[in-house]
């Protein structure tokens, strides 16, 4: 199944056959489908095997190890098709498993055995004798072909990495001088408050990713007493691309704290809400235009997990207004960020509830994208969302089977967002790790390509395994 141009009957028959596959425990028709070349459904299917790995690990685990055993071919050549799949699962399962060491080392046992075969396949030994890397240069031209593709909401992209990677000397300095705040944190954070409130100051990939890490661990870690106080100011100070960055700052902030205040939640509402009025979750840059409004969401999580039994106040209120002003933009924003809560933090039921309160609002502009928003909290909780379809009121006008029929929201691309919230918590729990991502910074002072900072990522893969 090789051609190009599939049409989108047949994308969608295949489409039925994978799930009905997954409903119905049929890993081999799974694996066929692993073989499939086709962009169009590998975009679809990797959900798909993630939420089957998701709902039982014990024939998920050995499905994955079949589909990572083709990744090298004789005589060093990656598969390319079995090493996206493998690395898009990588992503959610990561995340999904930051707290459980056991499962964390299956999945590097699994990269570990093909890291192995391709350090000692004869193209890497010869390439090795010449003094050539092309094994690593062709791993990194994979992963740049999928970041090539990511979402809408998603700026870690190649665009981006390439902007940033274009950068003059002069820029750069703001780049060496933010990183000791991550690298050092008695430094504090007195470097990135200067550079995030110059007036004119563009949007920057590079220094989004490092001020936000350097962040999360000074207000988690360093200086909770201070580090709101800090946020809330860049938020209001600070370049308005970064509001978002501050939303997301705050939520792992939070979810670290082992008490939050009532304050602490109302002044995080009262951020998003404005972040979200003041239309800042449309993020215009050099490089793309971005809908960042999943963050709008994450002030109901931290209350939901801070609070529990709290009912959601943000995302209703904002959907109540975009309704009433027939925001048709405003409002697909809006079950984008709830859609993210079921995805992204596992928060089913707060997702639900939400939906609940759309659903009471009623209006056409919202009957679809509840049905739509429905089959993507299902994707991972088919049996929550299942029984509310049966039980509950406000859902007692959809069918199951019209939400079955329903293509989720979630494809490939999404899962690859998720490696974050890994590499922050294993940040703020791990000295090492920490020190592993300052590494990673440093060396990419010296990158000027998305390629060449790639190759560097994957020498240091490369070495830390042969060292393991």
């Amino acid at each position: 199944m090789n051609e190009v141009g599939t049409s989108k009957a047949l994308l969608n028959a295949r489409y039925v056959a994978i799930r009905t596959a997954e409903a119905k425990g049929l890993t081999d028709r799974l694996l066929e489908a692993a073989r499939d070349r086709t962009p169009g459904v590998r975009r679809l299917l990797i959900p798909i095997l993630y939420r089957f790995w998701y709902r039982d690990r014990e024939r998920g685990w050995p499905l994955i190890e079949q589909i990572a055993s083709r990744m090298v071919r004789f005589p060093g050549l990656l598969d390319s098709e079995a090493t996206e799949i493998l690395g898009a699962l990588s992503m959610p399962i990561l995340n999904a498993c930051r707290r459980e060491p056991e499962q964390l080392r299956r999945l590097a046992t699994i990269w570990r055995t093909q890291f192995g075969r391709l350090l000692e396949s004869p193209l890497a030994k010869t390439a090795r004798a010449v003094g050539a890397d092309p094994v690593l240069r062709w791993a990194a031209g994979s992963v740049t072909a999928v970041m090539k593709r990511q979402p809408i909401y998603q700026p870690v992209n190649y665009a981006e990495m390439s902007a940033s990677f274009s950068r003059d000397e002069a820029f750069r300095d703001l780049w060496r001088a933010a990183l000791p705040c991550l690298e050092t944190p008695d430094v504090g954070p007195q470097p990135i408050v200067d550079i995030l409130t110059q007036p004119h100051l563009t949007f920057d990939l590079y220094l989004m990713l490092v001020c936000e890490r350097a962040l999360i661990f000074y207000a988690a870690v360093t200086n909770p007493r201070d580090g709101f106080d800090l946020l809330e100011r860049l938020f209001d100070e600070g370049r308005p691309w970064f509001r978002h960055s501050v939303l997301y700052v705050l939520f792992h902030v939070l979810a670290f704290a082992p008490e939050v205040s009532d304050d602490w939640l109302e002044r995080y509402d009262r951020m998003a809400e404005t972040f979200f009025r003041s239309g800042a979750w449309k993020l215009e840059t050099s490089a793309g235009r971005y809908i960042m409004a999943t963050h709008v969401a994450n002030a109901d999580v931290a209350a939901a997990q801070k609070r529990p039994g709290r009912p959601p106040r943000v995302v209703p209120a904002l959907m109540r207004e975009a309704i009433a002003a027939n925001d048709d933009e405003q409002i697909g924003a809006l079950f984008s960020a709830i859609d993210g809560v079921a995805f992204y933090h596992g928060a089913g039921e707060l997702a639900l509830t939400m939906l609940e309160t759309v659903q009471q609002l009623g209006g056409e502009s919202v009957e679809r994208r509840i049905v739509a928003s429905l089959a993507s909290v299902r994707l991972l909780d088919q049996p929550l969302v299942d029984a509310a379809l049966e039980q509950r009121r406000s859902f007692s006008d959809i069918s199951q089977e019209r939400v079955v029929a329903t293509e989720p929201s979630i494809t490939e691309e999404d899962l690859l967002t998720l490696l974050d919230g890994f590499i922050i918590h294993s940040m703020l729990t791990s000295e090492a790790l920490r020190l592993h991502v300052c590494k990673a910074f440093r060396g990419a002072l010296s990158a000027h390509t998305p390629e060449e900072f790639l190759v560097q990522i994957f020498q240091f893969l490369r070495d830390e395994l042969a060292a393991a």
